[in-house]
């Protein structure tokens, strides 16, 4: 009878460490495939082509069109629904939040692609993706609460939300310097901090539910890589 609890517990524990890694492998599928999604949008909407459609572009000014509004706000509305397809348990509603925002998000980004030369995004994402890789793993395999930390870094979020939109205003480039450091340290932070969230997600619901789980975690992963790589590239880049 022992020997057969014993094995028993040993199944549970091999199955629950399967499903883990399976659910785990999900989440950065559908981010790094958000990213390749991201990449290849603002690559196309960088050509001199389609540029057109979202500036207004004269020999004096440019600013965004209709077109180029609608797309640079649309990313905010579709984050409002991603709590509803979660309520619902609607895998596929889900899936097509993720890789419609992530395209829009790849729209917005085709300013980067021209103001910057293909070495120093290149540079700057190898350093962002070393900087996420190993604070993710950190995240995963601590056995520290970093909820607190959590907490302190979300507070520091809003913060650098606040200062930027003063610096709007300002156009400081020492504030945006400052800015930027603070948010490689705010995101490097909230990378661990959500890792270790959605793993300790995957034992709060049930397969379904952990399919759209999936999925959200994605997003909150995707939207640290990408907050994370855009100070990066400013820190790195002579175009201050």
């Amino acid at each position: 009878m022992t020997q057969n609890l014993e094995n028993l517990e040993v199944d549970n524990s091999t199955s629950l460490y399967e499903g883990l890694r399976s659910y785990m492998m999900s989440v950065y599928n559908y981010m790094f495939g958000g990213l390749i999604v991201t990449a290849l949008t603002a690559f196309i909407a960088s050509r001199p082509s389609v540029l057109p459609m979202f500036f207004n572009i004269t020999e004096t000014s440019v600013s965004y069109s209709v077109l180029g509004w609608v797309t640079l706000l649309a990313p905010l509305g579709l984050i409002f629904m991603f709590p509803s397809a979660l309520r619902e348990k609607n895998v596929g509603k889900a899936q097509f939040l993720f890789w419609t925002f992530s395209a829009l998000i790849g729209i917005s980004f085709n300013t980067i692609v021209i103001s910057f030369s293909g070495a120093e995004i290149t540079r700057a994402f190898l350093v962002c993706s070393a900087m996420f890789a190993g604070m993710s793993l950190y995240g995963y395999t601590t056995k520290k609460d970093l909820t607190g930390i959590g907490s302190f870094m979300i507070m520091g979020l809003w913060g650098i939300i606040l200062a930027s939109l003063v610096n709007i205003f300002m156009k400081s480039t020492a504030m945006d310097f400052v800015i930027s450091w603070v948010t490689v340290i705010v995101f490097v932070g909230l990378t661990a901090y959500d890792t270790q969230k959605i793993r300790a997600l995957y034992q709060e619901n049930d397969e379904q539910a952990n399919q759209v789980v999936a999925v959200f975690g994605a997003l909150e992963l995707y939207l640290d890589f990408i907050n994370l790589f855009r100070a990066i590239l400013y820190l790195l880049s002579d175009r201050k």
